[in-house]
Parts: C-alpha cells; sequence; structure tokens
C-alpha cells in the first residue's frame, strides 16, 4: 500500500451510536487510538463525512486543525490526513483513515486509489454483517474479514496474493453457508467435480476450466443473505420466497463484482439457472446465449442437488437423476452438455 499512497497510520471506523470506533488500526507512529479505541461521534470527522458523504483532505494539521482528533494527530507526528466514506445502500457508516507524517501528501491520485479500496472494504464488512444476522460461526467470521483488511492494507504483495485472499473470504463464506444446512454440506466441491469432468469431456481449455471450477465454488454464494426460515424450510416455499431464492445468482454477482480477476467467472455463475429453452433466470436466455460455462454448471448443479436429500425429500437414486437429465436434455439443459456428463457418469 505504501507504494501506492504514503501513510505512516492507517485505520477503519465506524459510527455506533453516538461513539466512534477503530475496528482495526496498522500505526507506524505511538497512538493512543489503537484497535477497540472509541471517541465522541459528535465534532469528529466521522460526523463531517457522514454528513457531506464525500472524502474529506487536511492537508496540514500544523497550518490548520479541522478537527479535535487532529490535535492528537499532530502531537504523534502527523501532519496530513485523507477519510474516504464508506457505503452501505447509499448511507456512510464508517470511514477508511489514512494519515501521513507529510504534510500535502494526499490529492486527487490517492483519492481515486483509496475509493476503489474503500468499496472493497465496505464489501467485507457487509459481509461481516450478513454473518452475524444469519448466526454464522464467529472464527470464521473474524478469518474472512481479517484475511480481506490484510490483503487491502498489503496491496504491494502482489496481484496473486490479493486474489487468493479474495478467493478464500468468498469460500468461507460459502462453506459457512452450507454449514448452516447438513443437507447441502459439501455440495459446492461435488458440483466443482462434476463440472471439471464435463468440461474435460468437452474439450473445454485450461482457463475455461479454472473459471467454471471457480463458479462452481462460489455458485450459492448468493444465498449467504436468505433466512433460514426460508433457505431451510422443510415444506414448499411461497412465490414471494421462491423470488427470494431466484435473486441469489444476482446478488453473488454483486458480492463479487469489484474483482476483476473474475471477469471470466462471474457470466458463469450469474446464469448458472437460465434454461435452455429460456425458461429460466435471471434473463431468460436460450440456448447459446447462456454461455458455455453456465450450461455446464446448471447440469453439475442440478445433478448434485437432485441427489442430495433435502428437508422435504430424501435423494434420489443417481439412474433416477441421469433419467431425468436425459428428459430434460434440449428444454431445461443444453442436450451436447448432458451428453458430455453421460459420457463421464453415465456408467
Amino acid at each position: 500500500m505504501k507504494r501506492l499512497v504514503d501513510f505512516d497510520h492507517a485505520s477503519i471506523a465506524l459510527a455506533e451510536g453516538d461513539r466512534l470506533r477503530f475496528l482495526a488500526v496498522s500505526s507506524m507512529v505511538e497512538t493512543e487510538l489503537g484497535r477497540g479505541a472509541t471517541i465522541p461521534l459528535e465534532k469528529s470527522v466521522m460526523e463531517w463525512v457522514m454528513e457531506n458523504k464525500k472524502v474529506n483532505i487536511e492537508r496540514d494539521f500544523a497550518r490548520e486543525r479541522q478537527f479535535p482528533i487532529d490535535v492528537t494527530f499532530l502531537n504523534e507526528g502527523l501532519r496530513s490526513a485523507i477519510r474516504v466514506p464508506l457505503f452501505s445502500k447509499g448511507e456512510v457508516f464508517g470511514a477508511f483513515n489514512l494519515v501521513s507524517r507529510h504534510p500535502n501528501a494526499y490529492g486527487e491520485r490517492e483519492k481515486e486509489i483509496l475509493l476503489q479500496v474503500a468499496g472493497q472494504i465496505a464489501v467485507a464488512i457487509e459481509n461481516a454483517k450478513l454473518f452475524a444476522q444469519a448466526k454464522q460461526r464467529k472464527e470464521e467470521l473474524e478469518v474472512a474479514y481479517h484475511q480481506l483488511v490484510e490483503t487491502a492494507a498489503a496491496l504491494e504483495r502482489g496481484k496473486q496474493e490479493l486474489e487468493d485472499a479474495y478467493l478464500k473470504m468468498a469460500r468461507t463464506l460459502v462453506l459457512t453457508l452450507e454449514a448452516r444446512d447438513p443437507y447441502t454440506r459439501g455440495h459446492s466441491e461435488r458440483v466443482v467435480q462434476i463440472s471439471r469432468q464435463i468440461a474435460f469431456e468437452m474439450g473445454l481449455s485450461q482457463e475455461e476450466m479454472r473459471n467454471i471450477e471457480t463458479a462452481a465454488r462460489l455458485h450459492d454464494l448468493g444465498k449467504i443473505g436468505i433466512p433460514d426460515g426460508i433457505l431451510l424450510k422443510p415444506s414448499a416455499i411461497t412465490p414471494s420466497e421462491r423470488v427470494e431464492i431466484q435473486l441469489h445468482p444476482t446478488r453473488a454477482v454483486e458480492l463479487l463484482r469489484f474483482l476483476a480477476f473474475l471477469e471470466g467467472t462471474l457470466p458463469v455463475i450469474e446464469h448458472h439457472h437460465e434454461r435452455y429453452n429460456g425458461g429460466g433466470y435471471p434473463n431468460s436466455l436460450h440456448g447459446e446465449e447462456t454461455p458455455m460455462g453456465a450450461r455446464i454448471l446448471a447440469v453439475a448443479d442440478a445433478y448434485d442437488a437432485m441427489t442430495s436429500a433435502r428437508p422435504y425429500r430424501p435423494a434420489m437414486t443417481s439412474e433416477r437423476a441421469i433419467e431425468i437429465l436425459r428428459q430434460g436434455a434440449g428444454t431445461q439443459w443444453d442436450p451436447d452438455v448432458v451428453e458430455a456428463f453421460l459420457r463421464a457418469f453415465g456408467n
């Protein structure tokens, strides 16, 4: 990060009632504002950022101090700061803050870089809130959150490390989701294995296979926000509940859209519930309008779902599931993909 943006003190601060809490702090100077510290929200820079919904830049504390906290920073040898808002549904709930020993350390260049980082941090924090609402395991939440924060604070470690950390975070979310439902535990990994074999049978490239495998691991990520009362319902769901469930591919893409390296994966996730005859969702695509990876994932996902027990029905036999795939070839599923599946698993 320091190679991109100069800082000697970095923090993520959240507004909680009438207080401002420092959720994470990384400082190269001795500071009284460590992780977990709180200060009054009133007349703070956070109050200003929440009201104005824009970036705050202070160029030199020695010349001008806008907020009470500036005195503390100046006493610690710091001279300039930038505070970038964290947004959720159009409202500011926190800020990503960098402070430097140097005056005039922050301008438009740093602002553009940090707006991107702040967007990723905001998504991570929103995911954490979804964890809490769904009563996810605390340890997994902390690991996923800190992996993302540590990566955002250390961009210089390299592109590959950054990509791996994001995928681990998203994978942790999926595993935590599956832990809520004993009927789907291990589902995504089974779908990975089935999808990989189908893609191999169809002669897809290594890059296409990697995109499909990543999509298979993350395809149910959007279900993280669906209440247990719907997701684990032991009886038939209502039309409104069905609409809620059918939003999960789009929600998964929303959670991952900031990650440019998933460009080839997102269409596979978004369209894995399209039907070959145009009767699927979210866009009612027909035939080859649906990406090949999504057509492969649709077959793999359906087979594993049919052969897994659910709260409202027992698991089907493999023979019965294959029969249904044959019957649906050309209507629900791509017949070429079904053929490739049968070559790989028909016996």
